[in-house]
């Protein structure tokens, strides 16, 4: 039995490996018991954490349940529950979403589900609406049509979405784009 004190990220070292324990133990005094196979971890005579003996150097042995919630990573259905109380545009955001970004998509979903804290949802919905006509597919595309307030606008010339389907994708003024991304 060795004595530790986990670090800010509520992790311990053993044999140069960095392993979880409850986010709640970030920064206590921690007991390590290794087995040869398990490496189990104590505060006060009470088990908060087990994990198999990692052979590298250098690893983070991580338990998803030891990260605070906010770090968890949550369900698709978690997602597509809170995602569709902002609306019908926003769904299908999500759903181009995951298709676009598959590693990436539920990171980009919890800033566009942040969104609510500063814009009201049919604000938001008409944002995803708008990123998805231009092909506009990330957070950062929503945050700026909401912030410049494009969403109350009609995309130029007509039904973009018209527009590239019968231009193979091709049909509409580039410059769009800059205005999405803030540059002039």
């Amino acid at each position: 039995m060795e004595k530790r004190k986990a670090n800010a990220y509520a992790h311990v070292t053993y044999q140069y490996n960095y392993y979880s324990v409850p986010y709640q133990y970030a920064r206590e005094e921690l007991v390590i018991q290794c087995s040869g196979q398990v490496v189990k971890i104590f505060k006060d005579n009470n088990q908060i954490a087990i994990h198999p003996l990692h052979d590298g150097q250098g690893a983070y042995i991580i338990k998803e349940e030891h990260q605070p919630p906010y770090k968890q990573k949550r369900s698709r259905e978690y997602y597509e529950e809170r995602i569709a109380a902002i609306g019908s545009n926003a769904i299908l955001f999500m759903q181009e979403l995951e298709q676009v970004k598959p590693r990436h998509w539920h990171e980009m979903l919890r800033g566009i589900l942040n969104l609510e804290k500063q814009y009201d949802k049919e604000a938001i919905d008409l944002s995803c609406a708008r990123a998805l006509s231009y092909g506009a597919v990330s957070y950062r595309e929503v945050k700026n049509i909401l912030e410049q307030q494009l969403y109350l606008q009609d995309p130029e010339g007509g039904s973009v979405s018209q527009e590239l389907t019968i231009l193979g994708g091709y049909g509409h003024d580039l410059s769009t784009y800059d205005k999405l991304s803030n540059k002039k």
